[in-house]
């Protein structure tokens, strides 16, 4: 009799420590899940397609940069930090994306452009910390630019110029908290640029206004 309620006692006890087991490793898989987990950057549909995805439409896409733009704060005494820049030009990215699918097909210098945005992009993601932050914040907004004149069409000139303008006045060697202001007039100007030159801003809420 005492065998077989030994016997019990220790069937119970190997199922209390599956149980136990398969609660830990639940726990374990759920903390390393939640803590790969990454921004992704907006696939483009091809030229004249707009695609549903995980992120949302093309105008979608591009309204979600010039809402960014919109919604900062009028002062740039604000408490502004390196993640915010970071998602910014993420959503900047994204937004060019489809701005070049919309307007044109892929050359190779827009090709390399785009490329090169998305490793400084990918780079500032990676280390928002790092020591170069305003070089790489400077490039992003350059090679930025330069993707705005490389589709502008007739009559965009000015608004693209004053959106390069902007960039030049970050400076490589200046931290970048120390250029709230100018990164504030990037964010706005090339989001108006955007807002103008896209056909699917417009079309859904009209020229918008910063």
């Amino acid at each position: 009799m005492e065998d077989k309620d030994d016997v019990k006692r220790n069937r119970k006890s190997l199922w209390l420590w599956i149980v136990g087991i398969l609660v830990i490793a639940g726990i374990v898989w759920w903390i390393v899940a939640d803590g790969e987990e990454q921004v992704i950057a907006y696939d483009a549909p091809e030229t004249g397609q707009v695609q549903e995805t995980v992120g949302g439409s093309a105008s979608a896409v591009l309204r979600a940069y010039v809402q960014f733009a919109e919604e900062m704060p009028a002062k740039p005494d604000f408490n502004m930090n390196h993640d915010y820049i970071n998602e910014g030009i993420l959503k900047l990215q994204n937004a060019l994306q489809v701005l070049v699918r919309e307007k044109t097909d892929l050359g190779a210098e827009l090709q390399d452009e785009m490329e090169a945005l998305e490793s400084t992009a990918n780079e500032l993601q990676k280390n928002p910390e790092s020591l170069r932050h305003a070089e790489l914040t400077q490039q992003a907004f350059v090679r930025s630019a330069r993707i705005l004149q490389l589709v502008q069409e007739d009559g965009e000139e000015d608004l693209v110029n004053k959106v390069m303008a902007a960039a030049n006045d970050i400076k490589a060697q200046v931290p970048t908290l120390d250029q709230k202001t100018e990164i504030l007039q990037f964010f706005r100007i090339s989001a108006q640029a955007i807002a103008q030159m896209s056909d699917e801003v417009e079309s859904e809420e009209g020229p918008a206004s910063l």
